[in-house]
């Protein structure tokens, strides 16, 4: 069983909707002398079970006192072991156990994308360093692709495989333009990391 962490570990990362995996590596890290980590993954994936119940319609008197002492106990192991679980990853968030959303400087997230994406189901990107035009009147927005990315306020050319040089985008807002970059941002993170794309 203790060669099986990867393989259990990549199962994680290839379904990141799916809770299943998450319980499984949580009970063999359990089984091989990270018992901490396993509770706040078990932890994690209660907990978001439980906000799922509660926005569907409420919880019980019963799950309202269960879900409050599970969340004080996932503050208790928090305090000690962040940079141990997650790392210098820049700013994050956590659901159901790893990050799954990152913030960080574009040339930082080129340096830390394959480690990074390689523990962890990574879903969203948000990346500062790189800019957004308004041409006209907002809220028409557009960038401009470029492989001279470091000298410009241009998206790197590296997150859009197949696009040509100094090739322009438009958006009709902010909204639009993130996610577009953050969906890239994640397809790259997982092709270095060699993992297959989201959905497939």
């Amino acid at each position: 069983m203790s060669d099986f962490g990867p393989d259990l570990l990549r199962a994680v990362l290839e379904a990141p909707d799916d809770d299943a995996p998450r319980l499984v590596y949580a009970d063999w890290l359990d089984e091989h002398g990270d018992p901490k980590r396993a509770e706040l993954i078990r932890l994690e994936v209660e907990l978001a079970r439980l906000d799922a119940a509660r926005d569907a319609g409420g919880l019980s008197t019963a799950e309202e006192s269960e879900y409050d002492r599970r969340l004080r106990r996932l503050f208790d192991l928090w305090w000690n072991h962040p940079v141990a679980w997650f790392g210098h990853a820049g700013r994050y968030e956590v659901h159901r156990g790893f990050l799954h959303r990152i913030r960080m400087s574009i040339s930082s997230f080129f340096d830390l994308a394959a480690a990074v994406f390689a523990v962890h189901p990574i879903t969203h990107v948000d990346l500062w360093g790189v800019g957004l035009h308004p041409e006209g009147t907002p809220p028409e927005l557009w960038a401009t692709v470029s492989s001279r990315w470091r000298d410009t306020p241009a998206w790197p050319l590296e997150l859009f495989p197949g696009a040509a040089d100094r090739q322009e985008y438009r958006f009709e807002s902010y909204e639009e333009a993130e996610g577009v970059l953050s969906r890239a941002a994640v397809a790259y993170g997982r092709r270095v990391a060699g993992l297959p794309e989201m959905g497939e």
